[in-house]
């Protein structure tokens, strides 16, 4: 007889949630810290600052991801994967969530100069969330961890007229990391979702913009099992149920960095994902799948945007 699987032993935060919030609340708070003490570098020319963040990714950020993108690579690419790519591939990873760091850097701290200088400057099909508006009809808009992704809300809610809107945002453990990011958003007109469909629901049946992050694993109720890479996770399905309720396409979406100034974006649309009013289960299931599968398929051309030291696939 087969003995069962043991038991992964859950980390010493999630078995004492009281230090989990008293610590998610500090990282907070040093967060800010950060950005006040780097505020000086604001004043500087962009190429320099994104230079020594160059500089930093590939000698303090690569080592502190480095394990667990090493982990994650090997078990979604098998043996595709060697040693020299992996330490490639994770090198680049780390510059550019350094990069992505300094972009919250100036999002956050320097808003009275951001809709001049939008880095945003490129969009492959904008008619594609455009059709959609001009019809009375919210839109959602998913995209990953990848990149900076708070740039992209800040685009439709602040820099273009007639879209704006909020995204479903995560719950952290902290209530005060919650009010901070909370506020951080309200400045540029983006509301946060916090568990609450209702309002998700109203603001799409207004003709507005809603955007999810529905790539991780997902850990509790509105979840459905899916694959990634070909592997087996489990994703949320929340979205396209709001979005069948209010009769809206989820549009997949993806900011692209420039090589020449990483600072600079241009927006990536997919094809619109629709669902009928009154889906089944089957149907919501596999149009969950589809998002997945765009997922999947613009990481493998560009993967290095993507955030790889998450426990997608619990295998950590």
């Amino acid at each position: 007889m087969e003995k069962a699987p043991k038991k992964k032993r859950r980390s010493f935060m999630s078995r004492h949630p009281r230090i989990r919030s008293v610590a998610y609340g500090i990282y907070a708070l040093l967060f800010a810290l950060v950005g006040i003490l780097l505020f000086p570098l604001g004043f500087i020319p962009r190429k320099w600052t994104y230079a020594i963040g160059r500089f930093v990714g590939l000698n303090v950020t690569y080592y502190l991801i480095k394990r667990k993108c090493f982990l994650n690579l090997f078990y979604a690419y098998d043996e595709r994967m060697n040693e020299k790519r992996a330490k490639y591939l994770t090198k680049k990873i780390a510059v550019n969530l350094t990069y992505s760091f300094l972009d919250c850097f100036y999002l956050w701290m320097f808003k009275w100069r951001y809709r001049k200088y939008d880095p945003v400057e490129e969009w492959s099909d904008w008619s594609i969330v455009s059709k959609s508006m001009e019809a009375g009809h919210g839109v959602v808009v998913a995209t990953a961890h990848y990149h900076c992704f708070e740039v992209m809300p800040v685009h439709f809610c602040y820099t273009r007229q007639g879209f704006d809107g909020g995204v479903i945002a995560r719950t952290f453990p902290s209530p005060l990391a919650v009010k901070l990011y909370t506020w951080l958003r309200k400045r540029y007109n983006i509301l946060s979702f916090y568990n609450d469909a209702k309002s998700i629901i109203r603001t799409l049946k207004s003709g507005r913009v809603v955007g999810v992050l529905p790539d991780l694993y997902a850990k509790r109720k509105y979840k459905v099992p899916t694959t990634f890479y070909g592997k087996p996770t489990t994703t949320f399905d929340i979205h396209f149920r709001v979005a069948a309720l209010c009769d809206c396409p989820v549009v997949p979406a993806f900011l692209m960095r420039k090589k020449s100034c990483p600072w600079k974006y241009g927006l990536l649309f997919y094809d619109p994902i629709y669902l009928p009013k009154k889906p089944s289960e089957e149907e919501v299931d596999a149009k969950v799948q589809q998002l997945s599968s765009v997922f999947e398929y613009h990481m493998r051309r560009f993967p290095t945007g993507w955030i790889w030291f998450h426990n997608k696939w619990r295998i950590f």
